[in-house]
């Protein structure tokens, strides 16, 4: 697996995420500084994103190109294979309350690309100290 910063033109939402509903509705300020919090993410088969009950910063993944498995106590229940598909956003909503750091109970599945993958790894730094009305 291979991650490297992310670029793009401020101002405008690249054409690979225009499928991506929470970005399709906030301001070009907002997508800016969602983006500027995110990096690229280059997959083999069999690379794993993300581990079962792992806890880390809840970043997640919007897949780009590809395909990936979910995977609950190593039997696949699931498959992600659309473009602007969101992985892994679980891990906001199972923050532990007053951390702000995005730390929950763990990762409820492991997500494992199944081919050749790009995903771009979004980091929830932009969610925090943010009230709703910035985002519009």
């Amino acid at each position: 697996m291979i991650e490297f910063p992310y670029v793009h033109e401020s101002g405008k939402l690249p054409a690979s995420l225009s499928g991506v509903p929470f970005l399709t509705s906030v301001s070009a300020d907002y997508i800016d500084e969602v983006l500027q919090n995110t990096t690229v993410v280059e997959c083999s088969p069999g690379d794993v994103l993300i581990e079962e009950n792992q806890t880390d910063s809840g970043h997640f993944f919007i897949l780009v190109k590809g395909a990936v498995e979910i995977l609950k106590a190593g039997e696949e229940i699931g498959r992600i294979d659309t473009a602007g598909e969101l992985i892994g956003e679980l891990a906001l909503l199972n923050e532990v309350p007053g951390t702000g750091d995005g730390t929950g109970a763990g990762r409820s599945a492991t997500v494992r690309a199944s081919g050749h993958t790009f995903c771009i790894k979004v980091h929830p730094d932009f969610l925090h100290d943010r009230d709703v009305g910035d985002r519009q």
